[in-house]
């Protein structure tokens, strides 16, 4: 077996070897879109897979999706416990009755928050004596039962003893049941991650016992990103009619051509959109090299197919038109005049354009392409010393945009002002200057 990836514990004799680390977990961040895209293909309607993309998108994040989960319960701590607790309540200091108790109990029961004490029994031999002697068996870091004693602290037993109970007891603290819940959202991140990759977990059935609302309160997370993303844009005249064309475009799965001049804001706008939108769109920026690993490989990286250094072309794009022919994203390609042949070769074919034609465009695979002049100049270029033909091309492009050749007045005052001003510099609230 290769040992490429493994060594052995290091010693002070050992000399340092810089692939030694390349294996560790913090280096598995997001979720892999051709996996998640399988996924979807379960999925009939078309919000819940934005809702799984979205999920996708934002997992490639500093922190990944324990940050999603962090911020989840960060936004809805009120939410964190079962249905009956909800609908009861929990102040501090409240106390829940017996039925109440015996509501909830079943709650975390037939959600698996509990610990029977047959199980406890199977792990050591025996029944335990009292809680002082359960609890040093629990972990509760782990949520697991060990033979051998874990001097597990009363306090962060609590969660422990809820799940140990064979019967609810006749009243209890709401704080034991509240903290139980709490326990059990550590592993929200876990159950973040089935639900993007599991094809048997429904949608309806997706929230857990500890957080019954998860769906509701991801579709309120996913509105408030998209929102804190437009707050922190400005929008121009032009940034306007960018919008509204990839608008179009995803709405009607179509190709969309949209043409201006360099340093009017038409990347600016197009990543923008695509940032307030990670369920529904991808953007790339089309490399200047010639080859097809590298074309590939950027668009693997825009979307978050696996990549690996050593991949060759045809693996990259087999995972890529995989995942983008289901139709759920649209592929905003920038510096689009990249897709032409950048050799002088006589007789180079236009194999980028070709392929976005017959593997994204013919499959229904909405597609916009952002580039300067220089886009269509090359295309002459290329059909007078190829004699290729771009008919084909011309009749998939569903919509042309062609932009002013420069922002307005009021426009540049705008951007001017976000510039000087940005939130690192002053606080978001602050108005404009006047006049």
């Amino acid at each position: 077996m290769s040992t490429t990836r493994k060594a052995e514990s290091e010693t002070p004799e050992t000399p340092l070897w810089q692939g030694r680390w390349s294996s560790s977990e913090e280096f598995d961040r997001g979720l892999l879109i051709n996996l998640v895209a399988r996924r979807c293909s379960a999925i009939s309607d078309q919000a819940d897979r934005q809702l799984v993309y979205f999920l996708q998108s934002i997992s490639f994040r500093d922190g990944g999706m324990e940050r999603v989960a962090d911020e989840l319960r960060a936004m809805f701590p009120e939410r964190i416990g079962t249905v009956s607790m909800q609908r009861i309540g929990q102040q501090p200091g409240q106390v829940y009755t017996a039925s109440q108790v015996c509501d909830i109990w079943h709650e975390m029961r037939d959600g698996d928050g509990y610990r029977p004490r047959t199980a406890i029994k199977d792990a050591f031999g025996r029944c335990p004596d009292s809680i002082a002697e359960l609890s040093s068996h629990y972990d509760p870091m782990l949520s697991e039962w060990y033979d051998e004693p874990r001097c597990c602290s009363k306090k962060e037993f609590i969660s422990g003893r809820i799940k140990a109970w064979d019967e609810p007891p006749e009243c209890c603290p709401a704080k034991e049941f509240t903290e139980c819940c709490q326990h059990a959202a550590r592993g929200l991140a876990k159950h973040l991650e089935e639900f993007c990759l599991n094809p048997a977990v429904k949608v309806q059935d997706a929230s857990p016992w500890y957080f019954p609302t998860l769906i509701d309160s991801l579709r309120e997370y996913q509105a408030a990103f998209a929102e804190n993303g437009r707050a922190g844009t400005v929008v121009t005249e032009i940034g306007s009619q960018i919008y509204d064309t990839l608008d179009y475009a995803w709405e009607t799965k179509c190709l969309v051509l949209i043409d201006g001049l360099a340093r009017i804001g038409k990347s600016f706008a197009a990543k923008a959109w695509c940032d307030q939108r990670p369920g529904r769109a991808r953007y790339v920026q089309v490399p200047s090299t010639n080859d097809d690993v590298g074309f590939f490989r950027a668009i693997s990286k825009a979307i978050g197919v696996s990549c690996g250094t050593s991949w060759k072309a045809v693996q990259l794009r087999q995972r890529i038109e995989d995942t983008l022919q289901t139709g759920d994203l649209l592929l905003v390609m920038d510096e689009a005049h990249y897709l032409w042949p950048v050799s002088d070769y006589r007789h180079a074919l236009p194999g980028r354009i070709n392929w976005v034609m017959t593997a994204l465009v013919n499959h229904g695979v909405p597609v916009a392409l952002v580039t300067t002049p220089q886009f269509i100049a090359t295309q002459k270029a290329v059909e007078k010393r190829t004699h290729w033909t771009s008919e084909q091309f011309t009749g998939r492009i569903g919509h042309y945009l062609q932009l002013p050749k420069s922002l307005g007045e009021e426009d540049q005052t705008s951007v001017n002002w976000r510039n000087l001003n940005s939130p690192s510099l002053v606080e978001l609230s602050a108005a404009p200057p006047s006049g």
